[in-house]
């Protein structure tokens, strides 16, 4: 498949332009392209690319988030039960995307997740990280297909979020051990909870 200068997006699921209005967005960054990727919801259409529901939901393990992605030479097909089956298959056409410039192979990938909570930890309770981080960071958690992200916004011993309502929260829970300030030389200062003796 050769993306030609003018593609057009056919979302035939019955919801509306969400995923495909980031499909044309991705699209139009990803393979260059110099006019607008349009977005339409012709039932009839066989060129461009493709969004429709999967006729045989089985395949997929009747999985939302499942998708089946055939490239052939005049169209790209994404066959699923959902937006979020059409958004996941967009992550898996960016990569092959990445490996073959210009021209896409003929191929089809039928994916669905094994394991419905897929997810990673982002530590902003001991690390601190911009907004452009995190949203990077999500990005990259898409890319890879995990659906949860766990962010750590805080810890005992470790809340740093001011809260009016709440003083001890940061009065207490910004101090360690035995109520002294954290420090460098808490370990040897003997300033932690006794049952750390026993560790």
């Amino acid at each position: 498949f050769t993306p030609p200068k003018q593609l057009t997006i056919h979302n035939q699921l019955n919801d509306n332009n969400s995923v495909a209005s980031l499909w044309a967005q991705k699209i139009k960054s990803d393979w260059k392209q110099k006019k607008p990727v349009l977005i339409d919801n012709d039932s009839g259409a066989n060129t461009g690319i493709i969004i429709t529901e999967i006729s045989d939901p089985k395949s997929i393990a009747n999985s939302p988030e499942g998708y089946r992605l055939t490239i052939n030479a005049d169209n790209i097909t994404i066959e699923t039960l959902t937006q979020t089956g059409a958004y996941y298959a967009l992550q898996t056409l960016r990569q092959i995307w990445a490996q073959n410039k210009q021209t896409l192979p003929s191929v089809t990938v039928t994916d669905y997740p094994r394991f419905k909570y897929r997810g990673i930890l982002l530590d902003a309770a001991r690390h601190y990280f911009t907004p452009d981080q995190i949203k990077n960071f999500i990005d990259i958690m898409a890319a890879a297909k995990l659906n949860t992200l766990h962010l750590h916004l805080s810890d005992d011993e470790a809340f740093r979020l001011e809260l009016a309502d709440y003083p001890e929260l940061t009065k207490i829970g910004a101090s360690r051990g035995l109520g002294l300030p954290i420090g460098p030389l808490s370990w040897p200062q003997k300033n932690l909870s006794q049952a750390s003796d026993k560790l």
